[in-house]
């Protein structure tokens, strides 16, 4: 499994591609401009943002 930060998690698509990201990869981080966005995002992944 690769390792993957998520760069622009406040996007809206990023809810699209979820379900494939968190069984194909190891998401070991998320950013976002927006911190809420980004702690939203960690939150739903569990990780750090």
């Amino acid at each position: 499994m690769q390792q993957t930060v998520v760069l622009g998690a406040g996007h809206w698509h990023l809810r699209l591609y979820r379900e494939a990201w968190v069984k194909h990869h190891d998401i070991v981080g998320v950013w976002d401009q927006s911190a809420d966005a980004a702690a939203k995002a960690a939150a739903d992944l569990g990780t750090t943002a």
